[in-house]
């Protein structure tokens, strides 16, 4: 707040007159951090930089003001004539086409604001199915930049390339969301060896020449091949092309075409990108990433409802944590939990045999049941799956039933808000990320291609980056609003496989919500006595990990379960069991074991 007290003040009287507009009780603790937050707005626009990079995260919960926050800051500047460049980054081009609105309502001019992006224009924008390649607001000069720029995570990652440079062009830069330092590639070392070989396999079967070019980017292949071949995991070596990158690319282009994926493996070995074999339970990968944030980029508060929970950030050495009170009561709210399978590759697995996902059929009864008791309803699922999810409800549901439910499928679970009236959400399953892309994220997040882990760190990792998912989705309905401290009154059905450590790490951030046990009496009905027994044995394995268990034999898992299943219908459960949903686990002879990551 340094040199500008005034300019503090009148941002804390606009954020707390926008929120009582929308009808916001506050509570003492949420002005308090909303009066630290725009504090550290404050404090970072005027002072100028006395440190290498000034990072700070504020971990406020989903709808307690962060963006009003923003608003109510920026028209300060705008009504006092201060002189100050403000940055915003949000991750969805549709979060700031309605800042941009929102600001221009404040009395902001919007000559003094600059909206980038790459979309066409379209006034007319059906907010309700948006086109990925328009948008409600039209792009402004990206040479022209103005006091307040609305810029897309996406853009900002990309600043080198499109000539932007913010070292001295902005006093403060807000960014909405958690900050990923680094984007992971991952290529299936098959892949490439397949390629290598091929290339290899053209050339020595043609005429060309043993000094010809062909020739030469052949041995170079073949040397690169031998390499992958050997290495079990680490950061591969570097070979010096013998011809020029232009030429190499051109020959690949001629034998196979530009979607080979040995042209990304080139482009990499060219910029000099250290890359590095991977092992997990998808199989050999080779991974490398880029940086996304330069590391000379300061002056940053990042807005992140989800840092207490995402391990993966902890890798980030440059932000510091604002340690807040408890801002929001989630006591109001129930969650309940059942496990059972859900994800993605398992529910298209189901579709495609011609089978109605069991998990599709609770989520149909449910949501009828609570339509018929005038809920208004959020589901989310897979992408693929939605439209068959939707025909399923729309073959039983009446047609006010059908209306009081609403569908989003998963990467829209952040930045949406127009659903907070709806006062139950269901996750009918939950996206998981494989084993190789949460290990490639840490190494671009800790800018460190020897990164090493244990199986727990990459167990922690994967859990946190779900539950921040599941914790952004729910908190797009009902439960987002907050009155007097308190999250409006909401049920939510998680269903999952693991619910147990979901729950544990969601209590985290949702202190005091009542988390209760599912009856699924429809499901429950269906299930199959091998599927009970796979559920056991889930359970019992999941309850092992946790007391750091890393190998058991199959006679212990047996007699630990229930004693009425025969002894194929055992077997079967643990083979299901294994295949999907205990992906780090595998059968020795007559043990099972936990994997290595």
């Amino acid at each position: 707040m340094e040199n500008d007290k005034v300019l503090y003040e009148q941002a804390l009287l606009n954020t707390t007159r926008i929120l009582k507009s929308y009808g916001n009780e506050i509570s003492n603790e949420q002005y308090e951090a909303l009066s630290s937050l725009i504090k550290e707005f404050t404090w970072i626009a005027v002072t100028k930089q006395k440190q290498p990079v000034r990072r700070t995260v504020f971990p406020m919960p989903c709808g307690t003001g962060k963006t009003t926050a923003i608003r109510g800051f920026c028209q300060a500047i705008n009504e006092l004539g201060r002189p100050y460049n403000i940055v915003i980054c949000a991750e969805k081009i549709e979060a700031l086409c309605q800042l941009n609105r929102d600001l221009i309502n404040d009395g902001v001019p919007s000559k003094k604001i600059s909206l980038i992006h790459s979309k066409k224009f379209d006034p007319n924008l059906d907010v309700e199915d948006l086109d990925k390649n328009y948008a409600s607001e039209p792009n402004t000069d990206k040479n022209d930049l103005q006091q307040f720029v609305l810029m897309s995570h996406a853009k900002l990652n990309s600043i080198n390339k499109f000539g932007y440079d913010f070292r001295f062009g902005h006093d403060l830069l807000i960014y909405d969301e958690s900050l990923i330092l680094g984007e992971p590639y991952l290529q299936k070392l098959s892949d490439i060896t397949k390629s290598l070989a091929g290339y290899s396999g053209v050339v020595d079967g043609e005429r060309y020449g043993e000094y010809s070019k062909e020739k030469l980017f052949s041995l170079w292949c073949n040397e690169i091949k031998e390499h992958l071949v050997r290495q079990d995991e680490g950061v591969i070596p570097s070979v010096k092309l013998p011809i020029s990158y232009d030429e190499a690319k051109k020959i690949i282009s001629n034998i196979f075409n530009n979607q080979d994926p040995l042209l990304k493996f080139l482009d990499l070995h060219e910029q000099g990108t250290d890359m590095r074999v991977l092992k997990s339970e998808q199989g050999m990968s080779i991974v490398s990433y880029k940086k996304t944030i330069p590391e000379y980029l300061s002056d940053i508060i990042i807005l992140d409802a989800s840092y207490p929970i995402r391990k993966l950030l902890s890798y980030d050495s440059t932000v510091k944590s604002k340690r807040l009170h408890q801002v929001k009561s989630y006591e109001n709210v129930k969650v309940y939990t059942k496990s059972i399978a859900s994800g993605r590759y398992h529910i298209m697995s189901e579709l495609s045999n011609k089978r109605k996902p069991k998990i599709f059929i609770e989520t149909v009864n449910l949501t009828i049941k609570l339509a018929k008791k005038k809920e208004k309803v959020l589901i989310f699922t897979h992408k693929d799956a939605l439209d068959y999810l939707k025909s399923m409800l729309k073959k039983v549901a009446s047609k006010n039933e059908y209306n009081r439910v609403s569908f989003l499928s998963w990467g829209n679970e952040t930045a949406i808000n127009k659903y907070s009236d709806c006062t139950a959400v269901i996750l009918a399953g939950v996206i998981q990320l494989p084993q190789s892309c949460l290990a490639g994220m840490m190494i671009a997040q800790a800018d460190n291609i020897n990164l090493e882990w244990n199986e727990d760190d990459l167990m922690k990792i994967n859990q946190g980056e779900k539950v921040h998912r599941i914790y952004q989705a729910l908190n797009r309905g009902q439960c987002r609003k907050v009155k007097n401290g308190k999250a409006l009154p909401m049920k939510t059905y998680i269903f999952t496989y693991d619910v147990d450590g979901l729950k544990y790490f969601l209590k985290k951030i949702m202190h005091d919500a009542s988390f209760i046990d599912y009856k699924a009496e429809l499901l429950d009905n269906m299930i199959t006595k091998k599927e009970q027994c796979s559920r056991e044995i889930i359970s019992l394995i999941r309850s092992r990990e946790e007391s750091g268990e890393i190998k058991t034999s199959t006679a212990n898992i047996f007699k630990n379960i229930g004693q009425n299943y025969k002894p194929d219908t055992k077997e079967c459960a643990l083979n299901h069991a294994l295949n999907t949903e205990l992906p780090t686990w595998k059968r020795e002879n007559r043990s099972i074991v936990r994997t290595l990551s």
